[in-house]
Protein backbone atom coordinates (compact mmCIF):
# COMPACT_ATOMS: atom_id res chain seq x y z
CA UNK A 1 0.00 0.00 0.00
CA UNK A 2 2.72 2.65 0.60
CA UNK A 3 4.92 1.74 -2.60
CA UNK A 4 1.08 2.22 -4.14
CA UNK A 5 1.15 5.73 -3.04
CA UNK A 6 5.04 6.43 -4.38
CA UNK A 7 3.99 4.86 -7.85
CA UNK A 8 0.98 7.52 -7.77
CA UNK A 9 3.10 10.28 -6.68
CA UNK A 10 5.50 9.12 -9.61
CA UNK A 11 2.85 9.10 -12.20
CA UNK A 12 1.21 12.64 -11.40
CA UNK A 13 4.55 14.54 -11.49
CA UNK A 14 5.55 12.97 -14.96
CA UNK A 15 1.92 13.53 -16.05
CA UNK A 16 2.05 17.17 -14.49
CA UNK A 17 5.15 17.51 -17.50
CA UNK A 18 3.27 16.55 -19.86
CA UNK A 19 0.84 19.52 -19.43
CA UNK A 20 0.59 21.98 -21.86
CA UNK A 21 -1.49 24.21 -20.33
CA UNK A 22 0.61 26.02 -17.18
CA UNK A 23 -2.36 25.96 -14.91
CA UNK A 24 -2.81 22.41 -15.20
CA UNK A 25 0.47 21.87 -14.87
CA UNK A 26 0.88 23.22 -11.56
CA UNK A 27 -2.60 21.69 -10.18
CA UNK A 28 -1.57 18.20 -11.09
CA UNK A 29 1.96 18.74 -9.78
CA UNK A 30 0.68 20.08 -6.54
CA UNK A 31 -1.56 17.18 -6.23
CA UNK A 32 1.99 15.17 -6.79
CA UNK A 33 4.13 16.71 -4.86
CA UNK A 34 1.76 16.55 -2.09
CA UNK A 35 1.08 12.15 -2.59
CA UNK A 36 5.15 12.21 -2.48
CA UNK A 37 5.17 13.90 0.61
CA UNK A 38 2.61 11.71 2.28
CA UNK A 39 4.78 9.06 0.92
CA UNK A 40 7.78 10.36 2.71
CA UNK A 41 5.99 10.70 5.82
CA UNK A 42 5.20 6.72 5.59
CA UNK A 43 8.64 5.69 4.99
CA UNK A 44 10.53 8.12 7.17
CA UNK A 45 12.25 9.87 4.60
CA UNK A 46 12.84 13.48 5.58
CA UNK A 47 14.60 14.33 2.44
CA UNK A 48 11.66 13.21 0.25
CA UNK A 49 9.79 15.57 2.92
CA UNK A 50 11.61 18.15 2.63
CA UNK A 51 12.01 18.43 -1.06
CA UNK A 52 8.19 17.88 -1.57
CA UNK A 53 7.28 20.29 0.90
CA UNK A 54 9.35 23.18 -1.02
CA UNK A 55 7.92 22.07 -4.90
CA UNK A 56 4.11 22.08 -2.66
CA UNK A 57 5.22 25.59 -1.54
CA UNK A 58 6.54 26.79 -5.33
CA UNK A 59 3.43 25.34 -7.12
CA UNK A 60 0.92 27.12 -4.16
CA UNK A 61 2.50 30.19 -5.10
CA UNK A 62 2.75 30.01 -8.49
CA UNK A 63 -1.57 29.20 -8.38
CA UNK A 64 -2.15 31.48 -6.08
CA UNK A 65 -0.32 34.47 -8.85
CA UNK A 66 -2.09 32.93 -11.09
CA UNK A 67 -5.26 33.97 -9.62
CA UNK A 68 -4.36 37.47 -9.12
CA UNK A 69 -3.42 38.23 -12.25
CA UNK A 70 -6.01 39.99 -15.00
CA UNK A 71 -5.26 38.86 -18.19
CA UNK A 72 -6.00 41.37 -21.30
CA UNK A 73 -8.40 40.47 -24.02
CA UNK A 74 -8.96 41.89 -27.73
CA UNK A 75 -10.34 40.98 -30.66
CA UNK A 76 -8.94 41.55 -34.58
CA UNK A 77 -11.02 41.14 -37.55
CA UNK A 78 -8.28 40.15 -39.93
CA UNK A 79 -8.44 39.71 -43.55
CA UNK A 80 -8.68 36.61 -44.92
CA UNK A 81 -5.77 37.21 -47.17
CA UNK A 82 -3.58 38.31 -43.91
CA UNK A 83 -0.56 36.80 -44.50
CA UNK A 84 0.20 36.75 -40.37
CA UNK A 85 -3.17 34.52 -40.74
CA UNK A 86 -1.73 32.26 -42.87
CA UNK A 87 1.23 31.36 -41.39
CA UNK A 88 -0.41 30.95 -37.88
CA UNK A 89 -2.39 28.60 -39.69
CA UNK A 90 -0.06 26.80 -41.16
CA UNK A 91 2.04 26.76 -38.09
CA UNK A 92 -0.58 25.18 -36.30
CA UNK A 93 -1.81 22.49 -38.91
CA UNK A 94 -1.30 19.25 -37.10
CA UNK A 95 -2.37 20.22 -33.93
CA UNK A 96 -5.46 21.91 -35.74
CA UNK A 97 -6.23 18.97 -37.60
CA UNK A 98 -6.08 16.73 -34.12
CA UNK A 99 -8.82 18.60 -32.64
CA UNK A 100 -10.94 19.50 -36.30
CA UNK A 101 -9.69 16.89 -38.65
CA UNK A 102 -12.04 18.04 -41.31
CA UNK A 103 -10.47 21.50 -41.41
CA UNK A 104 -9.73 21.82 -45.00
CA UNK A 105 -6.70 24.75 -44.64
CA UNK A 106 -8.92 26.54 -46.71
CA UNK A 107 -9.68 30.44 -46.16
CA UNK A 108 -12.26 31.80 -48.66
CA UNK A 109 -11.70 35.81 -49.76
CA UNK A 110 -15.32 36.20 -48.64
CA UNK A 111 -14.93 34.29 -45.03
CA UNK A 112 -15.09 36.13 -41.63
CA UNK A 113 -11.79 35.60 -40.26
CA UNK A 114 -10.51 37.02 -36.75
CA UNK A 115 -8.41 36.54 -33.92
CA UNK A 116 -8.41 36.80 -30.46
CA UNK A 117 -5.05 38.02 -28.72
CA UNK A 118 -4.81 37.66 -24.72
CA UNK A 119 -1.73 39.83 -23.53
CA UNK A 120 -1.24 40.29 -27.47
CA UNK A 121 -0.25 37.12 -27.83
CA UNK A 122 -2.66 35.41 -31.01
CA UNK A 123 -4.16 32.63 -28.65
CA UNK A 124 -7.23 31.48 -30.98
CA UNK A 125 -8.43 32.18 -34.62
CA UNK A 126 -11.50 31.98 -36.56
CA UNK A 127 -12.51 31.12 -39.83
CA UNK A 128 -16.33 31.20 -40.83
CA UNK A 129 -18.49 31.73 -44.08
CA UNK A 130 -21.23 34.25 -43.51
CA UNK A 131 -24.45 33.18 -44.98
CA UNK A 132 -27.86 35.41 -44.69
CA UNK A 133 -28.20 35.76 -40.83
CA UNK A 134 -26.13 32.55 -40.05
CA UNK A 135 -22.01 31.85 -40.16
CA UNK A 136 -20.93 28.31 -40.87
CA UNK A 137 -17.88 27.93 -38.43
CA UNK A 138 -15.30 26.50 -40.51
CA UNK A 139 -12.49 26.61 -37.81
CA UNK A 140 -12.83 27.70 -34.79
CA UNK A 141 -8.44 27.11 -32.59
CA UNK A 142 -6.82 27.84 -29.89
CA UNK A 143 -3.25 26.97 -29.53
CA UNK A 144 -2.33 25.12 -26.84
CA UNK A 145 -1.50 26.91 -23.83
CA UNK A 146 -4.60 29.22 -23.77
CA UNK A 147 -6.86 26.08 -24.42
CA UNK A 148 -8.81 27.02 -20.96
CA UNK A 149 -12.06 28.08 -22.61
CA UNK A 150 -11.53 31.84 -21.63
CA UNK A 151 -10.66 33.21 -25.45
CA UNK A 152 -13.57 31.61 -26.86
CA UNK A 153 -16.17 32.89 -24.02
CA UNK A 154 -14.56 36.49 -24.51
CA UNK A 155 -15.30 35.53 -28.01
CA UNK A 156 -18.64 34.58 -27.39
CA UNK A 157 -19.74 35.64 -24.36
CA UNK A 158 -18.78 39.42 -23.97
CA UNK A 159 -18.33 40.22 -27.80
CA UNK A 160 -20.85 38.24 -29.40
CA UNK A 161 -21.76 41.71 -30.48
CA UNK A 162 -18.99 41.23 -32.94
CA UNK A 163 -21.26 38.81 -34.77
CA UNK A 164 -24.52 41.05 -34.34
CA UNK A 165 -23.46 43.93 -35.96
CA UNK A 166 -22.60 41.56 -38.74
CA UNK A 167 -26.26 40.31 -38.92
CA UNK A 168 -24.82 37.24 -37.88
CA UNK A 169 -27.76 35.82 -35.18
CA UNK A 170 -26.37 32.53 -35.24
CA UNK A 171 -23.51 30.08 -35.42
CA UNK A 172 -23.09 26.82 -36.75
CA UNK A 173 -20.52 24.01 -35.99
CA UNK A 174 -19.90 20.57 -36.87
CA UNK A 175 -17.47 18.47 -34.45
CA UNK A 176 -15.42 15.44 -35.20
CA UNK A 177 -13.39 14.74 -31.84
CA UNK A 178 -14.77 14.89 -28.41
CA UNK A 179 -12.72 17.42 -27.38
CA UNK A 180 -14.07 19.83 -29.99
CA UNK A 181 -17.71 18.85 -28.89
CA UNK A 182 -16.94 19.35 -25.05
CA UNK A 183 -15.55 22.85 -26.34
CA UNK A 184 -18.71 23.98 -28.26
CA UNK A 185 -21.18 22.34 -25.39
CA UNK A 186 -19.29 25.06 -23.17
CA UNK A 187 -19.57 27.70 -25.50
CA UNK A 188 -23.38 27.21 -25.32
CA UNK A 189 -23.82 25.97 -28.99
CA UNK A 190 -26.79 22.84 -28.95
CA UNK A 191 -26.76 19.84 -30.52
CA UNK A 192 -29.11 20.04 -33.11
CA UNK A 193 -31.37 16.87 -34.57
CA UNK A 194 -28.68 16.71 -37.36
CA UNK A 195 -25.75 16.30 -34.95
CA UNK A 196 -24.41 19.48 -35.83
CA UNK A 197 -23.94 22.40 -32.97
CA UNK A 198 -25.98 25.70 -33.00
CA UNK A 199 -25.22 28.87 -30.99
CA UNK A 200 -27.98 31.35 -31.04
CA UNK A 201 -26.87 35.33 -30.46
CA UNK A 202 -30.28 36.69 -30.24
Amino acid sequence: MIEAVGYLGSALVVTSLLMTRIFRLRVIGLVGSTTFLIYGLLIGSVPIVITNAVIMIINIAFLWQATRVTEWFSLLEVRPESRFLEEFLRFHREDILDYQPDWNGEVGHSDLTALVLRDMQPAMAIVGTVGEGAMELRLDYAIPQFRDYRAGRFLYGSNSKFFVDKDITAITASARTKHHVRYLKKMGFAETEAGRYELSLV
